[in-house]
């Protein structure tokens, strides 16, 4: 006796999410299929050499048509050509990015369910001691598997038959000796308990079900043939447009690199950007940002112990770097002048600081130094410049 595993082979989980994959980029690309029709099919992975064909091909054509005004019409067409390209792009390279993991995680899964249900098997065994419920004799269990509903915890279903060879009586049992009974189908239409029969042919058996309130009637057959049966064209002209939309949309590691490389670049190239304006409006330009002295943070750190020597502000202490978009790192100091005023000894910190790292890529943030009770405080930032 065995029961259905969930664990498969890696090869069926990467195959899985591979169409997956396939079938959430045509969803997209239908849309922009469905509004251009004579469009066949969007290529949207091109080599480094058609590009350049296509950039040298664009410029000439500009160059023939520059006193030509494109229709609205077309100007339409192409924003959404280039923007469903594009998109397709991104999402063929995120869901690659995401491949490894996810079918990681579904046989980790799959792998934990399997374990469950081997503990729950060989926790329940059949009852060797069941009497038959009408002659009384002694039953024999024949099968055990799981009794699978979606809204339920697994339970074991045992299947029971009655050796006494003149009664043959059948029936089924949880692990907890509840009898289990089929619920008879209703109608879909009126809620009535349907009539069911079957008809057993060579081959197949044919079950049949009515409503004997409403005209419903439902009709399927069981194949009993073993063999394999031809795959019919459609199913065959499936299968080749999958594999042919899979080389279009499932990305290779080799493409997923090249993506990535692509993907930080432009992720530099506007922190850049930013950064550019930032200082624009700081009224700290590049060529000012360039002229600075570079000081490492610790050369900052000893030229801020030596700018307050003698100034009796004592126990000067660092904290740890924070290393984001710029370095910040945190100082803290103690009033070594009981004589003087708080609201004085912040502003002569302040100026020993600004005028310590002035001409240097540090620099006193805009909040400020803050004190209380004989403590001061600041934080300090590097200035950073850097080109794309």
């Amino acid at each position: 006796m065995s029961y259905y595993k969930y664990l498969k082979t890696r090869e069926y989980y990467e195959n899985l999410y591979d169409e997956m994959t396939v079938r959430d980029c045509r969803f997209f690309e239908q849309s922009f299929l469905d509004d251009y029709p004579h469009v066949e099919m969007i290529e949207f992975r091109s080599t480094e050499e058609e590009r350049t064909m296509e950039v040298d091909l664009n410029k000439k054509e500009k160059e023939k048509k520059e006193d030509v005004e494109l229709s609205d019409e077309e100007k339409e067409f192409r924003t959404r050509y280039a923007i469903t390209r594009l998109t397709l792009h991104y999402k063929s390279a995120e869901r690659a990015m995401h491949r490894k993991q996810t079918v990681d995680d579904w046989i980790q899964k799959d792998t934990l369910k399997d374990e469950k249900r081997v503990q729950i098997w060989e926790a329940h065994q059949e009852n060797p001691r069941k009497r038959c419920r009408k002659c009384g004799d002694l039953m024999k269990c024949f099968d055990k598997d799981f009794h699978d509903t979606s809204d339920k915890a697994d339970r074991i279903l045992f299947m029971y038959e009655c050796i006494d060879t003149n009664c043959k009586h059948r029936e089924a049992e949880f692990e907890n000796g509840e009898i289990w009974k089929r619920e008879k189908p209703k109608c879909p239409n009126c809620n009535t308990t349907l009539e069911e029969s079957e008809k057993r042919l060579k081959t197949k058996i044919k079950y049949s079900s009515k409503c004997p309130k409403c005209d419903f009637k439902d009709v399927w057959e069981l194949d009993l043939n073993k063999k394999s049966k031809q795959q019919t064209k459609a199913q065959i002209q499936e299968k080749k447009d999958m594999e042919r939309d899979k080389l279009r949309f499932c990305y290779s590691e080799k493409d997923c690199a090249q993506f990535k490389d692509d993907h930080d670049r432009i992720k530099r190239f506007n922190q850049s950007v930013a950064r550019e304006k930032e200082l624009e409006k700081t009224g700290e330009s590049y060529q000012q940002v360039k002229e600075l002295e570079k000081l490492t943070l610790l050369e900052a750190q000893k030229r801020i112990k030596e700018g307050l020597k003698g100034k009796k502000f004592l126990k000067l202490k660092f904290g740890e770097p924070d290393m984001g978009r710029d370095v910040v790192f945190e100082f803290k100091t103690y009033e070594g002048n009981s004589d003087r005023r708080e609201s004085k000894a912040t502003k002569e910190l302040k100026n020993i600081i600004v005028k310590t790292l002035d001409q240097t890529n540090w620099k006193l943030m805009s909040d400020g130094i803050s004190g209380r009770l004989g403590i001061y405080s600041g934080r300090i930032r590097s200035i950073e410049y850097k080109r794309f």
